[in-house]
């Protein structure tokens, strides 16, 4: 299972948080869904959104004392 499967099987309750993580895994996909069709020049955009996306996921789960957070933490450190 890769880090970003296992961070879209996340689910956190319902209300702010849960929306704003799920927003965040939309973005991720949305600029994932996009890169082939993308010029070279926009890869650094891509990589900033998803960076930034990741991170803001990291945070919402840290916040949460989500289970996941050390699983995805020593993904992150072994990759």
């Amino acid at each position: 299972m890769t880090t970003f499967h296992a961070l879209l099987g996340v689910s956190l309750p319902i209300g702010p948080k849960s929306d704003a993580y799920t927003s965040a895994c939309s973005r991720i996909l949305d600029v994932l869904a996009n890169v082939p069709a993308q010029e070279h020049q926009a890869w650094e955009l891509a990589a900033q959104a998803i960076c930034g996306a990741l991170t803001e996921m990291a945070d919402m789960l840290a916040a949460s004392n989500h289970v996941c957070v050390s699983y995805v933490f020593c993904s992150i450190h072994e990759s």
